[in-house]
């Protein structure tokens, strides 16, 4: 073996060995905040649904308690809030722990099965605190889990 060869060969060794293991290291990295940013996504989609869904039954209240009307426009676009508010939240409780932890979906799934007061037996203004309340419960339960879920993973 010529002598020059004999000092190429560990080097190239060293410096194949390097790349391989910064590759490997580069893609897990990626794939981790990949994942990170994914679940900051679905949470803070999460947190936005369940604060829409408070602003309307806070709204409902109000003007169950004051009897004045919320105007047209504004309880059109509390409606529209809602609903995208209603699907959001179906989409993540039936989506499940695929991205958010067992404990948000576990939380959400008690959110939608909860028993409700019936507008035969409650007037209209307990029904919408009992809803506001809910929905309250359930967001500052989601963001404490959110929170200790993402908790220095976004470096």
């Amino acid at each position: 073996m010529p002598p020059w060869l004999s000092t190429i060969l560990p080097s190239l060794f060293v410096a194949v060995c390097t790349a391989v293991v910064t590759v490997r290291l580069s893609l897990h990295r990626f794939y981790t905040e990949w994942w990170w940013e994914r679940k900051a996504d679905a949470y803070s989609r999460i947190v936005e649904a369940l604060h829409c869904a408070m602003e309307y039954w806070s709204e409902q209240s109000h003007e169950s308690m004051t009897q004045q009307q919320i105007p047209e426009e504004r309880e059109k676009r509390l409606s529209e809030d809602y609903d995208r508010a209603s699907r959001e939240l179906n989409k993540a409780t039936g989506i499940g722990a695929f991205i958010i932890s067992d404990e948000v979906a576990d939380a959400l799934a008690k959110l939608q099965n909860r028993r409700r007061l019936d507008p035969k037996d409650c007037p209209w203004f307990e029904i919408c605190n009992d809803e506001f309340g809910a929905y309250k419960k359930t967001l500052a339960e989601v963001k404490k889990l959110a929170r200790k879920e993402l908790k220095g993973k976004d470096k």
